[in-house]
Formats: structure tokens, C-alpha cells, sequence
């Protein structure tokens, strides 16, 4: 089993590392200032399996990252090159993939 150690940086350091596949965590903050994280995941569209089986919940069975649940959908504008979310319609609470919300 591979040695795991935090990442250390100073004010307005970023890291990016394959948190899905390395073991992480973090350490108490025992300072006086606040510590933030933010965990972006992104997938490229073609890679993105909505049925992969290593992402069932291992009793029900039911998917547990799907879009418009925990992953959202973003598109480019081909003129404008802007980037935008893809919104939920009304009322809808994500789609698994075994139909069960």
C-alpha cells in the first residue's frame, strides 16, 4: 500500500491529483485561519459511463453518480466559446439509471 502524505501550500495554491485512485485526507486546521477546499471532478462527455458498475451502492444496487445528481452536464457555445451548465428542468431530482430516485 502506497505512503500518503496532505499537500502543502501556501495563499492561493491549487492541487490537482487523481484523488479517485490516491489515498487522501486531511490533517485538523490548527490555525487561526480558516482553510478552505474545493473538490472539482470532471469527466470528458465520452468517457462518461452512466452505468459503471463500480459506482452502485454495494447493497442497493442503485447507481450513485449519475447526471443531474451528483455530475452535471456543461456545454461550450460554438460561437461564443463560453462555457454553461446545463440546467434541471423543474422538479427533477436527477436520473438513475435503474429509474429509482
Amino acid at each position: 500500500q502506497a505512503a500518503a502524505w496532505p499537500l502543502e501550500g501556501g495563499f492561493g495554491v491549487a492541487h490537482r491529483f487523481y484523488g479517485n485512485g490516491a489515498r487522501h485526507f486531511t490533517l485538523p486546521n490548527d490555525t487561526c485561519s480558516t482553510r478552505v477546499s474545493i473538490d472539482c471532478r470532471v469527466v470528458p462527455g465520452p468517457l462518461f459511463d452512466p452505468d459503471f458498475a463500480a459506482s452502485r451502492h454495494p447493497v442497493t444496487g442503485r447507481q450513485s453518480f449519475f447526471e443531474g445528481g451528483y455530475y452535471s452536464r456543461a456545454v461550450r457555445d460554438r460561437v461564443t466559446g463560453e462555457w454553461s451548465v446545463v440546467p434541471r428542468r423543474e422538479g427533477e431530482q436527477g436520473r438513475e439509471v435503474d429509474g429509482g430516485v
